[in-house]
């Protein structure tokens, strides 16, 4: 009866990993000795070799990346919780497989945007529903959302999410390029990065002689901030002066050399070979 006990509780177990549970080998080890009959008992009536100790699920059993419910999730408690899909939920292959995630994380409702996966897209709302309805309105000011990108927006609808070195990250778009004498405002060079195969570089005009920038850029976003930093250098370069030496991000001149693109601490960045 011991032994049915063992194997019908570790069958219960393998259903989740995520709680903890006595293997069957812990079960063993946690029965007396004293009182198992020895000599009485045949020893080759002993089930050992049918004790299903190696297929218990272990790591590779999803049981709390995406829950069913929401009845985990508490925003406003203590533990707090929710679902984190930031590690479980990244991974793309194109654009079209991301979407951005908007994430309230305090009573004052400042938000967090992080590029997903779309497939967890209805647990995501699911979750990040249940998580709003438990904050309460503390009437404290609420800060502006910042993206992976590095930038922040009060609109929500300003965000995006590209599919950048295998992971979704979200991004802040405008509906149009900002200009000023000091150059192009807006958009930002992109930068972030896992590997140099994800970097390109571009030049930023960053006064009226015409004075240039060479900075490092994630390949994805060269085109578009190519397309806006083109018009933006016709209208800023009318001062007549001469334009100073052109610059790299790590602080030298640009020679006679090629340029030199590498990514550093998650970041495009230009310099000297």
């Amino acid at each position: 009866m011991r032994y049915a006990f063992v194997i019908l509780f570790s069958a219960f177990a393998a259903t989740c990993t995520s709680a903890p549970v006595n293997t069957p080998s812990d079960a063993a080890s946690d029965t007396p000795t004293s009182d198992t009959p020895t000599s009485d008992t045949p020893t080759s009536d002993t089930p050992t070799s049918d004790t299903p100790t190696s297929d218990t699920p272990t790591s590779d059993t999803p049981c709390s990346d995406t829950p069913a419910d929401t009845s985990s999730v508490q925003c406003s408690g203590d533990p707090y919780f929710f679902p984190n899909f930031q590690v479980s939920a990244k991974s793309c292959s194109s654009d079209g497989d991301c979407f951005a995630a908007i994430h309230q994380i305090n009573c004052c409702g400042t938000q967090v945007a992080y590029g997903l996966n779309t497939s967890v897209k209805t647990a995501f709302v699911a979750a990040e529903s249940t998580c709003r309805a438990q904050y309460p309105g503390c009437g404290c000011a609420q800060y502006m959302t910042m993206a992976e990108d590095g930038y922040s927006a009060f609109d929500s609808a300003v965000f995006t999410a590209h599919c950048q070195a295998g992971l979704c990250r979200s991004a802040v778009a405008r509906a149009s390029p900002e200009c000023t004498a000091g150059g192009l405002q807006w958009p930002k060079p992109v930068k972030t990065c896992a590997t140099t195969a994800d970097c390109a570089f571009a030049s930023q005009t960053i006064d009226c002689c015409g004075s240039a920038h060479i900075t490092g850029i994630a390949g994805f976003a060269k085109a578009a901030y190519d397309a806006a930093q083109e018009p933006c250098a016709a209208t800023v370069a009318k001062c007549g002066c001469p334009p100073a030496p052109t610059t790299l991000d790590d602080g030298t001149s640009l020679g006679s050399g090629a340029v030199h693109v590498v990514c550093v601490g998650g970041a495009c960045t230009t310099g000297a070979p």
